[in-house]
């Protein structure tokens, strides 16, 4: 027989051979396969390209041989000796896979649903996995896992550009809330020169205690927050133990762990450089503390449930950014800049209270303060320790920065001359008894939305002409047990009209003119546990014609 039929002889055989397997062979074709990239190698055997390896695609590979179908449904998949051609050899392996007699090509993926403390197995998750290469994915499956038989797929591309994503849903009953991300799924790839993964989905009983503290500290703001990042744990032998989780505390039973951290924030922070700057600064401010490189992660040791260190991560302005302040003390009149002020500047006055200058004005320049690293609510105040003769000016002013972004900040110290100066009040009522309450922190702002001044409730104050706003200082009615409230008025007759008020903000728009505001000025409370029905039911009783729409 010439070559063609000797191989069309091997290849009936072997059709044979898969029958007499005693499976039903159902009728494959590519055309049944909706298929997004049938150039892409997803799993080794699989023809047809329908997720799983079987004798349909052996019968498809068969038919393409016998050029009784001219199609393949992903011709990467059938180049099971992966050397660029489809032929009888690529046909003998696979039946010879099917049959048990040899070892299914690529690599092998195990996959265990276990408790994170006890390591005892689980029931009950349903993992969905998918491969992911360059911007395509495919799907390889969906299983519910058993602890008597772990989830096993065969035939997977080892390369390094592949990687594959674990999704789990239906998660054992009281692990809901404390597995992987957001989204619960993991995403794992091959070791170098491995053809078999060990995968342990590993998951947090609701009423474990979280033994590992940690977070992302802000050393710009002095204060610790969750979302700078992302925390990746492995052990000391690679395996996962968290991926992708938000940088909060967790748990860990005993043993050797690393913990790496992606960044995840827009802001203008990087991890903690040891030879900056801003090093030299924190080192100074916070001589107590030791820093360490923290770039490449940190590792850590439990045992006996105890951690030997909590996992923190550093962060500081990124290299060269620092921030500076402007300070503009000027005649409320005639907005001239006034000599003689004296003033000193703290820093962080809630914190450390650092002083970083004794300073005078002066009429021909606005004082520049720079290198500043502070940032957040109240990074500095400036004192009002004596102003010139004839004047009146707030005792104290202190200023908020956002972040370090080699920003100017201009902090308004208005000196008003006692000629010119009229008494304010301020009145704030408590809406859930009817009655005015003296001592509550407000803030006045001016119409470029600089602060003018930091006043209480009830006690009098000056202002020169001109356009203000008055606000509630929201954490300070916090601590006196109030929330501040937004009641609208009708800006034609000025009287109490409710429309809707907004909690933890209350704030009142008025003008000043001869030293008299144009209408009283009213702010509003209510008793920090007062619910939305009961604020509704007060509003309604004070005000019976208030517009409810």
């Amino acid at each position: 027989m010439n070559n063609f039929r000797k191989a069309k002889a091997l290849l009936t055989a072997l059709l044979t051979s898969a029958v007499a397997l005693g499976a039903q062979i159902p009728s494959a074709s590519a055309e049944e396969y909706v298929l997004e990239n049938p150039d892409i190698l997803t799993l080794f055997g699989d023809v047809n390209f329908d997720g799983s390896v079987g004798l349909a695609d052996a019968v498809q590979l068969n038919k393409f041989l016998l050029a009784e179908n001219g199609d393949l449904g992903n011709w990467k998949n059938a180049d099971i000796a992966e050397d660029g051609t489809i032929d009888v050899f690529d046909l003998i392996y696979l039946r010879r896979q099917l049959l048990g007699e040899k070892p299914p090509v690529g690599g092998t993926l195990n996959i265990n649903v276990a408790d994170m403390m006890t390591g005892e197995l689980l029931e009950g998750a349903d993992i969905t996995i998918s491969g992911v290469i360059g911007q395509s994915s495919f799907p390889l499956g969906s299983f519910h896992f058993d602890p008597e038989d772990e989830i096993t797929i065969h035939g997977l591309p080892t390369s390094d550009k592949y990687k594959y994503v674990l999704e789990i849903k239906n998660l054992p009953d009281n692990y809901g809330n404390r597995f992987g991300g957001w989204d619960h799924s993991l995403k794992i790839g091959f070791d170098e020169d491995s053809d078999t993964k060990d995968v342990t989905v590993r998951m947090v009983s609701d009423e474990t205690e979280l033994n590992i503290d940690g977070g992302c500290f802000d050393w710009t703001k002095g204060n610790a927050d969750t979302s700078y990042g992302l925390f990746t744990v492995t052990n000391k032998d690679g395996e996962i133990f968290y991926q992708n989780i938000r940088a909060n505390d967790f748990a860990l039973p005993d043993g050797d762990y690393h913990i790496d951290l992606k960044r995840d924030t827009e802001y203008p922070l990087t991890f903690l450089d040891l030879d900056s700057e801003f090093a030299k600064y924190l080192a100074d401010v916070y001589p107590d503390e030791t820093f360490t490189d923290q770039s490449k992660g940190i590792d850590i040791t439990v045992k006996d449930g105890k951690p030997d260190k909590d996992v923190f991560f550093d962060f500081g302005p990124i290299d060269n950014f620092s921030n500076k302040i402007t300070i503009n003390c000027f005649d409320a009149d005639t907005y001239e800049l006034v000599e003689g002020a004296e003033l000193t500047v703290i820093e962080a006055p809630d914190a450390y209270a650092k002083k970083i200058a004794d300073v005078v004005t002066n009429a021909d320049d606005i004082i520049t303060i720079d290198s500043l690293y502070r940032a957040g609510d109240n990074a500095y105040k400036v004192i009002v320790n004596k102003v010139p003769e004839g004047y009146i000016a707030p005792d104290e002013v202190t200023i908020s920065s956002y972040n370090i972004t080699n920003a100017t900040n201009e902090i308004i110290i208005p000196l008003i001359p006692e000629e010119k100066a009229e008494e304010v009040t301020v009145k704030v009522h408590n809406i859930s008894n009817n009655k005015e309450v003296d001592g509550i922190g407000v803030k006045i702002y001016d119409m470029d939305n600089n602060l003018f001044a930091e006043v209480k409730s009830g006690e009098p104050f000056v202002l020169t002409d001109g356009g203000y706003t008055a606000e509630i200082d929201s954490d300070n009615a916090a601590e006196k047990n109030f929330q501040a409230l937004s009641l609208i008025r009708s800006v034609e007759t000025f009287d109490p009209k409710y429309t809707w008020w907004t909690q933890n903000h209350g704030t009142s728009m008025f003008k000043v003119s001869g030293g008299i505001p144009d209408h009283s000025i009213d702010l509003y409370i209510a008793d920090a546990d007062t619910t939305a029905e009961e604020l509704e039911n007060y509003v309604k009783e004070l005000y019976p014609t208030a517009n409810m729409d």
